[in-house]
């Protein structure tokens, strides 16, 4: 029975780390900031696809299939990961920018007294 239990947790894990954007299996020997930039880009990708340029989506997928190689993931630096950080967060502030013209997220929250 406590097999079956870590099993599950296992395979629950997994599916969880795979719809972040991340493989279970290279996970824990990934360095932090390469992951935060992976999670990034698939989050940047999958929500805000629309907003970005062809030259984002370009780098933002290359550096997904450089993390999925051994090879390739070896040689990528922090310069990689912080360009794909930038083109996240460029991404995220035009969206919450259109949001705000929208009226749906108010451009600041005043307490009156």
């Amino acid at each position: 029975m406590r097999y079956t239990y870590k099993k599950t947790t296992d395979t629950q894990t997994d599916r969880w780390l795979r719809n972040l954007g991340l493989c279970p299996k290279t996970f824990s020997q990934l360095e932090l900031l390469f992951v935060q930039a992976l999670r990034a880009a698939f989050s940047a990708l999958k929500k805000h696809g629309d907003l970005l340029t062809h030259e984002q989506e370009v780098t933002l997928n290359l550096y997904r299939l450089a993390m999925t190689n051994r090879t390739l993931r070896e040689k990528l630096t922090e310069r990689h990961a912080h360009a794909v950080l930038n083109i996240a967060t460029a991404v995220r502030r035009q969206y919450f920018r259109q949001m705000r013209l929208k009226k749906i997220i108010p451009s600041s929250s005043k307490k009156t007294k």
